[in-house]
């Protein structure tokens, strides 16, 4: 858990086997930083089984967010509140599964993902890849989203160039 005021730098950390009613790997509420880290095989009861970003900064560079469960929203990454500001660089959200919306990621606030793969992700309800609500959004640049037995996202995403949507479902 990152407070509020709170800054926490991981780099070259593995983040696996933990659970929590929301942020199975970690619930920020801070400042986080990631960078050459892995978060895989935690649990959320409720939202953001990898994941969970209250209001907050997160920016991740070269993460692995794999085998993650959320038995509400967001497996991956849960991304929600005023002030949320989500950045993914170089990352992968693969193998995330969520028993509602957002198997890889859900977000109700912008977000920008650049140079990234979005894949095999599940969820029972909404969109497996990337699952937006309400003021929500993500900004993609270079990134693959790839789930073939769903879809990619619920809604266009904003597209700066080189993306590939494998389903069209986010309009890339």
């Amino acid at each position: 858990y990152v407070d509020s005021g709170a800054n926490l730098a991981l780099s070259r950390a593995i983040v696996t086997a933990n659970s929590a009613g929301s942020g199975g790997g970690l619930y920020n509420f801070g400042t986080l930083t990631a960078t050459d880290t892995t978060f895989s095989n935690n649990a959320a009861l409720d939202w953001g089984g990898g994941l969970y970003n209250d209001r907050r900064v997160m920016a991740l560079e070269r993460v692995t967010i794999s085998g993650n469960t959320a038995g509400r929203d967001g497996a991956g990454i849960y991304n929600t509140g005023a002030g949320a500001a989500l950045s993914l660089i170089n990352a992968t959200v693969s193998g995330n599964i969520a028993t509602e919306d957002g198997g890889g990621i859900y977000t109700n606030r912008s977000m920008t993902i650049t140079s990234s793969t979005i894949a095999l992700n599940t969820s029972v309800a909404g969109a497996d890849g990337i699952h937006v609500l309400g003021g929500g959004g993500a900004t993609l640049k270079n990134t693959i989203l790839y789930n073939p037995a769903g879809t990619n996202s619920n809604a266009v995403l904003n597209s700066v160039g080189n993306n590939l949507d494998s389903d069209g479902t986010a309009g890339l």
